[in-house]
């Protein structure tokens, strides 16, 4: 049987509780919503908001997320509805708009390896003129901005795999479970039996890189996108995939995925 992990693909910001790689990123006080504090919390920006939230004249794509599972569960099956891909032993649905966390983790401290403070840092390619501060009720609540969080407390390893994609690997001291809650509240929610590995995707469609799309990563902060966006340096970088045209950017990484603290 593979090993219970879940790996991030595409769009997602880590806000990271206490950021000592990154020059100027300040400690954050992430809480659950039953108040125990999160190591590092993945945020899914709710590109539902793109239209009133950011510059109209950036070309930002919506993006679509999903989770995958491998070998799913029964309850996994009733509860995300999944769907079979292809002949493979994976299953996949939309993610619904709720706080993920793993169940029966190790309370021992995380272990942060060098290759994720090796991710490019929206908080370091913030210009200067910017103070990208971050919304309280994206450390304590569940602001409209956000889609989905995946919460991480203890007991966890989170590396940096490829070049663009983030895998966390909890140690567990009891069956492996995914808690689902339906915000960012102290009701526990259900606990879903798993058994292999899922993944996290949140890619855009079209299925190309925009120029743009590192804005979606200020959602869990103050930042006002829609009159002030910052401008990111660019270089020239291919296409994110065949069918789409070249475009100026810094690096896939903090365009199209994973990326640090913002």
């Amino acid at each position: 049987m593979d090993p219970v992990t879940v790996r991030f693909r595409g769009l997602c910001t880590h806000l990271i509780a206490n950021n000592t790689w990154v020059r100027g990123a300040p400690p954050l006080n992430i809480l659950t919503g039953d108040k125990r504090r999160v190591a590092i919390r993945t945020f899914i920006a709710n590109s539902a908001l793109i239209g009133s939230e950011i510059d109209n004249s950036k070309d930002v794509p919506v993006h679509h997320p999903a989770i995958w599972f491998k070998n799913p569960t029964d309850e996994a099956h009733h509860f995300f509805a999944l769907k079979p891909c292809n002949d493979s032993d994976w299953w996949t649905a939309p993610l619904p708009r709720v706080v993920l966390e793993f169940d029966g983790v190790s309370p021992q401290p995380a272990n942060i390896n060098q290759s994720f403070t090796r991710l490019p840092s929206v908080w370091s390619l913030t210009p200067q003129m910017y103070n990208p501060m971050p919304r309280l009720d994206a450390l304590n609540g569940f602001p409209p901005h956000a889609h989905a969080y995946f919460d991480f407390v203890s007991g966890f390893s989170i590396d940096r795999i490829a070049e663009d994609e983030v895998v966390v690997t909890p140690t567990f001291i009891s069956n492996p479970g995914l808690i689902v809650r339906a915000g960012n509240t102290a009701n526990p929610g259900p606990s879903i039996p798993v058994n292999g590995p899922i993944e996290i995707w949140n890619k855009p469609d079209p299925p190309c890189c925009s120029k743009h799309d590192y804005l979606l990563h200020y959602f869990p902060t103050t930042i006002d996108l829609k009159t002030h966006p910052p401008e990111w340096p660019v270089g020239q970088i291919p296409a994110s995939t065949s069918s789409c045209s070249p475009v100026k950017v810094v690096s896939p990484e903090v365009y199209c995925s994973s990326s640090g603290y913002p």
